[in-house]
């Protein structure tokens, strides 16, 4: 290990160890998340595996793995207004809500606007 990566590696340890214990639900903070990819990134292209790079820096390796696998989906649904070209002017009669899977939600509908939804979907 030359100099650099050494002083790399004693900082990222003197930070997880000023952050206590670590356990279900206490997150580290996304600076030292990716402190600890750029090592991990640079110890990889040395030929060393993710095993010794955890044993080097006191993070579990399991750790490592979930902040460098790729981003999953958000798990709050993400809602977006649509106007429909070419449709009529809705009136103030009573709505239909129509609510279908994968959290699709169709607002404002009256019963002659449900009924062409239906036949263009059809």
């Amino acid at each position: 290990m030359d100099t650099e990566t050494t002083k790399a590696a004693a900082q990222i340890r003197a930070e997880v160890r000023a952050l206590g214990t670590r356990g279900q639900g206490r997150r580290y903070p996304e600076t030292l998340k990716r402190d600890v990819l750029a090592y991990a990134a640079e110890r990889g292209k040395a030929g060393r595996g993710l095993a010794a790079t955890s044993a080097e820096l006191g993070i579990p390796e399991r750790s490592i793995k979930l902040w460098s696998s790729t981003p999953r989906p958000s798990s709050t649904p993400k809602f977006v207004a649509m106007a429909v070209e070419g449709a009529p002017e809705v009136s103030p009669a009573p709505r239909i809500v129509v609510h279908a899977p994968g959290g699709l939600r169709i607002e404002g509908l009256d019963v002659a606007l449900l009924a062409e939804l239906l036949r263009r979907l059809a």
